[in-house]
């Protein structure tokens, strides 16, 4: 009996500590997550700094074409407290956007600097630091549509956020193509949309739409009162349905001297 209870004891030992290092070792695997991208945006991890009794952790929040970036573009929206690795809670206790330096770094016109500030500081000897960042981000800058920019008469796919264009073709007044949306509740709810082109910044609309949706894309077809000139910009506003909210989900190492 007392065999029995020792066996019984070693098992229910090793079966414990199994447990104890599968969940230490799923915790120790995060992968690294520094950059993400969502056309036209790029979002990227830029450094860490230790301050007195807080740090500093910057981003750089850029577009991929280098188009002109204003802060009021994207809402971002941060967690209250991020977490590392090993669970310890750091309070961001304030965020600075730049649209002109980033720690003394000069940025172009389609770049921003983001600094959070958290508290407590990080510990310098601390070594395998991951920080788990959940960042939100509505593109503010599709409020009045999402812009697609055709330069050649057939154009295989364009992405904009989350809608694709694909199978573009310009034909004299006509332009057709396959719309792609790939909005959170694009499924739950029905869509519509309101096509034009921009000329001299002004919305010109089709005399004609045609739009067949399915369950994978919508065929678009749109005819314009006047010849459709390369390179031409179309735009595509959603009209019954709210901006999306992008996560960005980023797991930053962090190495302090």
């Amino acid at each position: 009996m007392k065999q029995f209870l020792v066996l019984l004891a070693l098992l229910l030992l090793l079966t414990t500590s199994g447990c104890t290092v599968e969940r230490l070792n799923d915790t120790n695997s995060l992968q690294e997550v520094t950059s993400i991208e969502k056309a036209p945006v790029r979002m990227a991890f830029h450094s860490a700094q230790n301050k007195d009794d807080y740090t500093e952790i910057a981003f750089m929040l850029e577009h991929i074409d280098d188009s002109d970036i204003d802060s009021e573009d994207y809402q971002i929206q941060w967690p209250k407290y991020i977490l590392d690795n090993e669970d310890i809670a750091y309070k961001v206790e304030d965020v600075e956007i730049s649209e002109n330096t980033l720690y003394g770094e000069p940025l172009n016109s389609h770049q921003l600097g983001i600094i959070l500030r958290l508290s407590p500081s990080i510990l310098k000897d601390r070594n395998n630091l991951m920080l788990q960042v959940p960042v939100y981000v509505i593109p503010r800058l599709f409020e009045e549509g999402y812009p697609f920019n055709v330069r050649e008469s057939h154009v295989e796919r364009i992405v904009t956020g989350d809608l694709v264009i694909e199978d573009i073709k310009v034909e004299d007044r006509v332009v057709e193509f396959y719309l792609i949306d790939k909005h959170p509740d694009h499924q739950e709810r029905d869509l519509s949309f309101l096509f034009s082109r921009i000329q001299d910044n002004e919305s010109i609309y089709p005399l004609f739409s045609t739009i067949e949706p399915n369950s994978a894309h919508s065929y678009v077809k749109l005819e314009f009162a006047q010849q459709i000139s390369l390179p031409v910009r179309f735009s595509v506003e959603r009209t019954t349905i709210e901006l999306p909210e992008w996560r960005f989900p980023f797991s930053i190492p962090i190495n302090l001297e």
